[in-house]
């Protein structure tokens, strides 16, 4: 009789489920292996990222000419090295600046005083001349000699008005008040403005849709704007024809005072635009070339705007426009002198 063999169906699945646990306890195992191992690399990233992303956040926070932060970092590896490194980049870069502001004094008082020994020759000249000619004509008991000593006179004059004006246009420009706002009438200083260059050569007339303006402001330094730019526009005529200066107040529709002066002079070339509110740049033969910066210096710090149009031949055309409030009294059927 033969033996016959019959398979264990029991056993087969007992293995079966322990190679299954075993297989689960090993993906189980290997998973919280590479959770740890994630955790873990994020973590040393960060450690390891950390000083790099301060260093590159402060990097990008570097200004010239500013107070920048130094990064405090204790240790003795590469990062520290680098962040020293980055430390003493600042140090030379604080130096660098403070050098650079120093030369820039210097060059700004280097070229002023240029400017002032060249504008004050500018009338020595004539004067000095005019007393040689004078003590030559007195030597040689010249016949006219009181009508040569009369033009000296006139000479002198002219030179020393000249001369007051270089000191004054110069002191204006190194020592720019601030400004004291109070109630200003800005209709009267116009009115006093165009009175002040009206001549034989020069009309200058002001309008506007009131009688009185007040706002707040700073007379002394309006005084100074104004002033300034009729100025120009009278000395930015040819002396082929007669000054025709024409003053504008108004209100624009954002609630600004705008001031218009035009005049009928030579007109401004296109290439010299962006020229025109630079210290010491001028047209005029006898200009110092700061009586439009400080027009823009004190408009800005009253916070306003000053702007040009010029189409040459024609003339020029300044434009004001300041910050208005306060009492504003239009005129109705009032008839005020003509200036």
């Amino acid at each position: 009789m033969v033996p016959t063999l019959t398979p264990s169906f029991s056993r087969q699945e007992e293995l079966q489920a322990e190679i299954g646990s075993f297989l689960i306890a090993i993906i189980n195992v290997y998973a919280i292996v590479l959770l740890i191992a994630a955790i873990t690399g994020l973590v040393v990233t960060r450690v390891l990222t950390r000083p790099l992303q301060l260093l590159a956040h402060h990097l990008s926070a570097v200004k010239i000419g500013r107070s920048n932060r130094k990064i405090e970092w204790q240790g003795s590896d590469e990062l520290a090295i680098l962040i020293s490194e980055y430390n003493r980049m600042l140090d030379e870069l604080d130096s660098g600046a403070i050098e650079i502001k120093i030369r820039e004094r210097e060059a700004t008082w280097r070229e002023m005083a240029r400017q002032v020994a060249h504008e004050i020759k500018n009338p020595l000249t004539p004067l000095q001349l005019n007393v040689q000619y004078l003590q030559k004509a007195w030597i040689e008991e010249a016949p006219d000699f009181d009508q040569r000593f009369n033009r000296f006179i006139t000479t002198m004059q002219e030179q020393i008005e000249r001369l007051n004006t270089i000191a004054t246009d110069f002191g204006q420009f190194g020592s720019l008040p601030q400004p004291r706002f109070a109630r200003v009438e800005l209709c009267g200083i116009l009115r006093r403005i165009s009175l002040l260059f009206t001549d034989d050569n020069s009309r200058v007339t002001f309008t506007s849709d009131y009688e009185v303006f007040d706002f707040d402001s700073d007379e002394g330094l309006l005084q100074v704007v104004f002033t300034n730019l009729v100025k120009n526009s009278v000395q930015a005529v040819p002396h082929d024809r007669n000054a025709e200066i024409s003053i504008t107040l108004s209100v624009s529709e954002n609630g600004n005072v705008e001031i218009r002066i035009a005049d009928n002079g030579k007109g401004i070339p296109a290439g010299e635009y962006q020229k025109i509110f630079t210290p010491y740049f001028t047209t005029k033969s006898q200009g110092t070339g700061i009586g439009l910066h400080l027009v823009y210096q004190i408009i800005n710090t009253l916070h306003g705007k000053v702007w040009f149009v010029s189409q040459e031949n024609i003339g020029t055309v300044f434009f004001v426009s300041l910050p208005a409030s306060g009492q504003q009294h239009k005129n109705e059927n009032l008839n005020l002198p003509n200036i």
